[in-house]
């Protein structure tokens, strides 16, 4: 999440501030991943889970692997992602 929101505050400012956090969040991203693990290598906190330190295999788009590819795919081509606006980040009028 930290990551698309950074990349659209860069592309609403063009501050640079914002685009090398959203370098850094990407690079995160990619330490995280663990292969075989949880979906496409990514897992989630379960909060049912959280004390025992467990993560889950999650692929929804909120919590899980397929927003982690979302976010990942925006990061890496020129394409502007559409799919955020339910998340209230887009810069366009949902209209």
């Amino acid at each position: 999440g930290l990551t698309q929101i950074f990349m659209r505050l860069h592309h609403a400012t063009r501050e640079p501030a914002f685009a090398e956090a959203a370098r850094r969040w990407v690079a995160q991203l990619l330490r995280w991943r663990r292969t075989g693990e949880g979906v496409a290598g990514f897992s989630a906190f379960s909060f049912e889970r959280v004390r025992e330190g467990e993560s889950i295999a999650d692929p929804c788009w909120l919590t899980g692997a397929a927003g982690v590819g979302l976010t990942l795919l925006a990061a890496a081509t020129g394409h502007e992602p559409l799919w955020d606006r339910v998340l209230l980040i887009s810069p366009h009028d949902p209209a």
